[in-house]
């Protein structure tokens, strides 16, 4: 299909070219549009088009420039009428015979057409007539031998190919022949699988009893965990946990983890990390709901225990006074409360080991992990309850510290104005304590000096003498009177006052 559509673009073409040289009565533009339609069914070859559609519909659209070729260059006298019988080949190369049989049909039908329709018509004379009949004829033979040249090569080339797949089957066929021949030696080989198979069908079925066995136990597994799951949220959502003090959250807990996991004995200790020791905050006993908390467990005289609460491990022991685990706590714990297994889950406050949540039962327990995430999930609540509750008590501080405060507030304006009135009161005296020092202590005393150093470096004789002695004196009992007079003013806690010094006297 691409060899014809690129042949038919290239004689178009031509024809187009030479269209104004040799003087064609059909339309020059017929030749043009047709090398168009021609190039436009090539991009149709990737469309969901079949190729038997696309190849008619080429020969429709030569066909169709065919006759009008025809009824502009003179009917039955035409020269193209001739190239009506190109149309059969074209069915047969690029189609089928059962195609060009019907395109046969409609050549015939179309070379009558034009011999009654254009029956009056005379035959076309012009000084070119032979030149076109020329070109017309050879175009004609040239086109046919080109096609049947093309389809004689696709034929060689299909055969070609044909020749090559005959040989890749016989290959194939010998090949087959091979594989039989193993399938045949296999056979005997499978039949003695199925032996196998059989025996391994009967393993396979008393694994599926055990599967079904599996199947039950995780049924009942998963029971087990809706209804440890519908505890918690009941024990999430209760007022004793999230409000109510924290010995009535710990008796909730241990009713509810005794009633969930039918135990005999729960128990909630708190770690004292100065002490070393486990300190019971309460116990709920199944069969004793009135015994009182037990007595402190020192973690020092069980190690083992002791680093395996610190390590974030569950403790379970099926027979507690036996295991590895919990022997330590053997003499002086297990056996005298009867106690056969326990399950132990440390809790956490702060990162740090806060304490244990005990599990204890007087008949053999195999605790399942059901039991364990179960277990660890309260512990998770009693942490929560702890912290809940020591919230409160920082709470309740806080509360207490700020009414303290408003009631500070509410006297501090008071207490500074006060003391603003000290502090003034005090600057005050300041103030004239450093006047009286400055004015009428140190004038007298620097009277005083320097009526000492005149005598002691001047020859002061005489009545001069009697005069520096009078007025030392004079400067003496002035001095002894403004410390007399401060004297009295300290005895008496009088505030300071310059006026009491401004007497004849000073």
């Amino acid at each position: 299909m691409i060899n014809f559509a690129l042949i038919e673009i290239v004689i178009s073409g031509v024809y187009f070219i030479v269209h104004p040289f040799w003087g064609f009565h059909a339309p020059r533009f017929l030749f043009l549009l047709f090398s168009l339609t021609i190039a436009c069914s090539l991009f149709l070859l990737r469309s969901p088009l079949s190729l038997s559609a696309l190849a008619n519909g080429m020969i429709f659209v030569l066909w169709i420039n065919f006759c009008i070729a025809i009824s502009y260059s003179g009917g039955i006298y035409s020269q193209i009428l001739p190239w009506l019988a190109a149309t059969p080949v074209l069915a047969t190369l690029l189609v089928s015979h059962r195609a060009s049989v019907f395109w046969v049909i409609v050549s015939l039908s179309s070379v009558i057409f034009f011999t009654f329709y254009f029956a009056t018509l005379a035959p076309l004379n012009d000084m070119h007539g032979e030149w076109r009949g020329l070109a017309s004829q050879l175009g004609l033979v040239l086109i046919i031998f080109l096609f049947t040249w093309l389809f004689y090569k696709s034929r060689a080339s299909l055969l070609k190919k044909l020749a090559i797949s005959n040989v890749k089957l016989n290959a194939r066929k010998e090949k087959l022949l091979a594989q039989h021949r193993e399938i045949q030696a296999q056979k005997s080989f499978i039949e003695k699988q199925n032996v196998l198979l059989r025996q391994q069908n009967a393993h396979i079925a008393a694994v599926n009893k055990q599967l079904e066995l599996k199947v039950i136990q995780i049924v009942k597994s998963n029971k087990t965990l809706e209804g440890h799951w519908e505890t918690l949220l009941s024990i999430t959502k209760s007022n004793t946990i999230n409000f109510g003090q924290l010995p009535e959250a710990l008796s909730y807990i241990a009713k509810t983890v005794a009633k969930s996991l039918y135990i005999d004995r729960v128990s909630v200790w708190r770690f004292n990390k100065e002490e070393i020791k486990l300190h019971c905050l309460h116990l709920y006993d199944v069969t004793n709901p009135t015994t009182q908390v037990e007595q402190d467990l020192d973690l020092r005289n069980i190690p083992t225990y002791f680093e395996n609460l610190r390590q974030e491990n569950v403790i379970t022991a099926t027979h507690a006074q036996m295991s590895s685990a919990t022997i330590e706590l053997s003499k002086e714990y297990l056996k005298p409360r009867a106690i056969m297994s326990m399950m132990d889950t440390p809790f956490f406050i702060s990162g740090e080991l806060g304490g244990v949540l005990c599990c204890e039962h007087r008949k053999e327990r195999i605790w399942t992990n059901e039991d364990i995430l179960f277990a660890q999930a309260l512990s998770d609540i009693v942490t929560i309850s702890i912290m809940a509750n020591q919230r409160r008590l920082v709470e309740a501080n806080l509360i207490e510290k700020q009414s303290e405060i408003i009631i500070a507030n509410e006297t501090l304006e008071n207490r500074v104005k006060a003391r603003t009135q000290e502090l003034e009161y005090q600057n005050k005296q300041l103030a004239e304590y450093a006047y009286i020092n400055s004015h009428l202590l140190r004038a007298p005393l620097s009277r005083l000096l320097g009526l000492v150093n005149l005598m002691r470096y001047s020859e002061v004789n005489g009545v001069e003498r009697e005069t520096v002695i009078e007025h030392i004196q004079s400067a003496g009992e002035e001095l002894d009177s403004v410390v007399s007079k401060i004297n009295k003013v300290l005895d008496f806690e009088n505030p300071f006052n310059r006026d009491i010094f401004s007497s004849n006297d000073n």
